[in-house]
């Protein structure tokens, strides 16, 4: 379990990164937790 929740909060990480590589700072910050959710399916 601890091994999933390690690699969902990695995915996100690189999620937020790739955000703002991408310009979309505001976005990201606004949607960080929609992301994340929709990451694992619960969003």
């Amino acid at each position: 379990m601890l091994k999933i929740s390690l690699w969902l909060l990695i995915l996100c990480l690189v999620l937020f990164l790739w955000g703002i590589n991408s310009g979309e700072i505001a976005s990201i910050l606004n949607s960080g937790t929609n992301i994340c959710l929709s990451c694992i399916g619960v969003g």
